[in-house]
């Protein structure tokens, strides 16, 4: 209940359905160029879009971090073309849109308490 008051609450709320489990329901979205693409095209530009969001990601676990009071946090290393591919092939049917995780960000906390 106090992390519902916190202001990052509706990102971390948001952030349900998002794993890699196989409930998953999460995508990207589906852009209108990525008709006339490949799956490898549409891969690089995501993997580019990632890149680009990598600032923002950043200020988001600061944000984070100020509330919940991490010990340590890190961002990246971004997934490539060829590793997205890979995963939509063995997790996603080959939809590339599927691959949620071409950003990624770990969080180091003291102990479970902290977290609540």
């Amino acid at each position: 209940r106090m992390l519902q008051k916190e202001p990052i609450f509706p990102y971390l709320n948001a952030m349900q359905g998002t794993s890699d489990g196989p409930e998953e329901s999460a995508s990207q979205n589906n852009r209108k160029a990525y008709l006339k693409m490949t799956r490898t095209e549409v891969a690089q530009d995501l993997a580019k879009r990632a890149t680009k969001a990598v600032p923002e990601l950043v200020n988001i676990c600061r944000e984070l971090s100020k509330v919940v009071g991490f010990t340590q946090i890190g961002v990246g290393p971004i997934k490539g073309a060829l590793e997205a591919e890979q995963k939509a092939d063995r997790k996603y049917e080959g939809n590339i849109l599927r691959v949620t995780d071409f950003c990624r960000a770990f969080i180091v906390l003291e102990d479970i308490p902290a977290l609540l």
